[in-house]
């Protein structure tokens, strides 16, 4: 294949045997499937651990760098987790159209995210809504580069 980013697949990636091509929504649906199975084991853990270490009390969550690495940085990993593992499994060739490959990687958190924001969106202040569109693009971007550095 020339031109365009080529690796060498990754588990799940490959064309089935006889060398037919992958349906793009079968592509699509096993990525989506990878992105929010992680996502919710990842979310979960992060929402564990913030409850042991901070406990029912929220006043030590009141300062912004208390916020910032008991909420948005974990929040960020487990966006890249998730895009990363929407990378792992989506197949060739879609991989290689940019549009279907941000669809497959990207459908996920972003529908997440819609889900907070609009089910939050009185609590919300305007500050809170950047920060969280911030942190999504940040580990959108981070998965979107670990799934391209695991073929390379």
């Amino acid at each position: 294949m020339s031109g365009g980013w080529q690796g060498n697949g990754g588990w799940g990636a490959q064309a089935p045997a006889g060398g037919e091509e992958v349906p793009w929504g079968w592509a699509l649906a096993r990525a989506w499937a990878a992105g929010i199975l992680t996502l919710a084991v990842t979310e979960y853990l992060q929402i564990t651990l913030v409850d042991l270490i901070v406990g029912n009390s929220t006043d030590s969550l009141e300062s912004v760098p208390s916020q910032l690495f008991a909420i948005h940085l974990p929040n960020l990993i487990c966006v890249a987790l998730a895009v990363a593992a929407s990378s792992l499994v989506h197949a060739e060739p879609h991989r290689y159209s940019a549009g279907r490959h941000a669809v497959a990687l990207l459908a996920v958190p972003l529908a997440v995210q819609l889900l907070v924001v609009t089910t939050r969106w009185e609590d919300q202040s305007v500050q809170e809504l950047l920060v969280a569109v911030a942190v999504l693009s940040a580990g959108c971007a981070a998965g979107w580069t670990l799934g391209r550095l695991r073929g390379d």
